[in-house]
């Protein structure tokens, strides 16, 4: 008489795609951060742009925004002190009383300031595309040139008005779960494999 009945039996082949899956696991890991650190410089200028406003763009913003490779699977995203954005790149132009800029929804004046602009021939090469601002009266008194805060300064804890940083390092640490998370599935559908 038939009886049916299954047989498991430990299979060297499946034993072999584990490990494999273990082997793979730390460069899919590193796969992982770095896919993540791409898209961080792109979302720390749009936690930027949200506090100082639309007027300013992303693009401007991530170019004071660097991304470095520290180690194999190790990165880092650096904001520096000093990289205070031009204060033309807030919607900024040239009024009667000064220069006019766009921040945080509102727009404010730089009073007796100028602009350099770039269609005239006869403007020095150092003052086109910046806000200047004469020190004194007298017409030969120095220039200084007119910046808007820093990337930095609006997500240093200590400085800014919400916990930009923090709402930062949360969202990169969520989008690096999701990446891992994805290489993880990646690797289980090659056991499934063949």
């Amino acid at each position: 008489m038939f009886q049916p009945r299954a047989v498991i039996t430990g299979d060297r082949e499946v034993l072999q795609k584990l490990k494999n899956v273990a082997k793979s696991f730390k460069e899919r890991s590193e796969v992982a951060v770095y896919k993540t650190m791409r898209e961080s410089p792109r979302t720390a200028a749009k936690e930027i742009q949200e506090e100082l406003g639309r007027s300013i763009t992303q693009t401007s913003i991530k170019e004071k925004i660097e991304k470095r490779k520290i180690k194999q699977g190790s990165h880092l995203l650096l904001i520096y002190r000093s990289d205070r954005l031009q204060l033309p790149k807030f919607a900024g132009r040239q009024v009667r009383a000064g220069v006019s800029y766009k921040m945080r929804g509102e727009r404010q004046l730089a009073d007796k300031a100028f602009m350099g602009n770039y269609k005239q021939k006869s403007t020095p090469a150092k003052l086109k595309g910046g806000a200047w601002k004469r020190i004194g009266r007298h017409r030969a008194a120095p220039i200084v040139q007119l910046f808007g805060p820093s990337p930095w300064g609006v997500l240093n804890p200590r400085m800014s008005r919400e916990p930009r940083l923090e709402n930062l390092k949360n969202t990169i640490r969520e989008r690096f779960h999701y990446m891992l998370e994805r290489e993880i599935n990646y690797q289980i559908s090659k056991l499934n494999q063949g």
